[in-house]
């Protein structure tokens, strides 16, 4: 499209210079009448002296100056006219060029910001929580012990800051509402702020201890109690920027182990 506005513009400009060098030529009439006055001049015989007449008086000087500058001027005003046409097709060609550099610049720009919004997302942490049951101890009194391994697991492609960890198990009726983590033990703090660091694809592991009966252990596998493993995890990945995971896993009596509850409310990420 460049190309051809350009081209167009110098075809153009050549075409007005011809034209222009066509119209100061004498037409082919004129040479002919010219040509034809000479010839007749030749071959006529001679003729008597002609009588003497009074002959105009001359042009001055300044008479001639006058017509010679009109005609500069003319000149002047055809050669101006065909450079403001040059001009004119010049600025359309470099405005057409412009407009397409300011597009292609625009897209480019919108092209870079897409792509750095996009790169928090795809290469920021998560973190995903995964608990197993992991020891039972026979403590005195008749009171038993389990320990609920909770494994963070960082499967993002940046490190994780770990802000804050909370979490529990207890043994509540199957239609009790779970108590709120900061309601349990708000004077301890799990993990220190901004202290551990979990790196991609790297887990770490914390321990949730549960003291329970033997009463209350068979009331679990019965189905008249459940047993549930739940907490938040605070974090930070390497953009500054704050996430938060809640996690929430139920004893399987059938299965020996912890899955997954169906509360969506505690099973989030963000």
């Amino acid at each position: 499209m460049i190309r051809r506005l350009s081209l167009f513009a110098l075809l153009f400009f050549l075409i007005c210079l011809i034209s222009y060098a066509q119209s100061q030529r004498p037409s082919p009439e004129e040479g002919e009448q010219a040509t034809e006055a000479t010839a007749s001049n030749q071959h006529e015989p001679p003729q008597s002296p002609p009588s003497i007449e009074p002959v105009p008086a001359p042009t001055t000087q300044g008479e001639s100056s006058q017509a010679a500058k009109a005609k500069d001027e003319k000149l002047i005003g055809k050669g101006l006219l065909l450079v403001a046409l040059f001009q004119l097709m010049t600025f359309i060609a470099q405005a057409v060029i412009l407009g397409k550099s300011l597009r292609s610049t625009k897209l480019a720009a919108n092209a870079a910001k897409k792509s750095a919004d996009v790169l928090p997302t795809i290469e920021r942490a998560y973190v995903f929580v995964k608990v197993y049951l992991s020891q039972k101890f026979i403590a005195d009194k008749g009171i038993t012990e389990y320990a609920a391994q909770i494994n963070i697991v960082n499967g993002g492609k940046t490190p994780a800051v770990l802000l804050d960890c909370s979490y529990a198990a207890r043994i509540v009726g199957l239609n009790e509402e779970l108590p709120e983590i900061s309601k349990i033990d708000p004077d301890k703090p799990w993990i220190p702020s901004g202290t551990v660091i979990i790196r991609a694809n790297y887990e770490r592991t914390e321990t949730a201890i549960i003291q329970t009966s033997g009463v209350e252990m068979e009331s679990v596998k019965a189905s008249i109690n459940k047993l549930v493993c739940y907490g938040v995890i605070r974090y930070e990945d390497v953009f500054e920027r704050l996430h938060e995971t809640g996690f929430c896993w139920e004893y399987q009596g059938r299965f020996k182990d912890f899955y997954p509850a169906k509360d969506h409310k505690r099973n989030y990420r963000t």
